[in-house]
């Protein structure tokens, strides 16, 4: 399934079984990109955090972007936005 519904702005409803599906796609270490994102940390302080290197949290990031087919990284913060309250583990 193709994450179609990037063009919206946070503040627009979505669809929260298609977040939850598309969740469902990624690896543990990507949800924990995407949580460490919602919590604003930079790719920096994020591998700080995990003790992995920047290029890593950057490959998560790419792999997080391919695997949902979003367009961009503003996409990719509005898939963030919807994420919040909903487990990510």
């Amino acid at each position: 399934e193709v994450l179609t519904h990037t063009s919206k702005t946070p503040d627009q409803p979505v669809n929260r079984d298609l977040i939850k599906n598309l969740l469902g796609k990624l690896t543990r270490s990507e949800k924990k990109i995407i949580a460490e994102i919602s919590d604003g940390l930079t790719s920096r302080q994020i591998g700080e955090k995990h003790h992995i290197s920047i290029k890593t949290v950057e490959n998560h990031r790419a792999n997080i972007i391919k695997k949902l087919n979003i367009q961009g990284p503003h996409a990719l913060i509005n898939f963030v936005f919807w994420t919040k309250g909903l487990e990510l583990s």
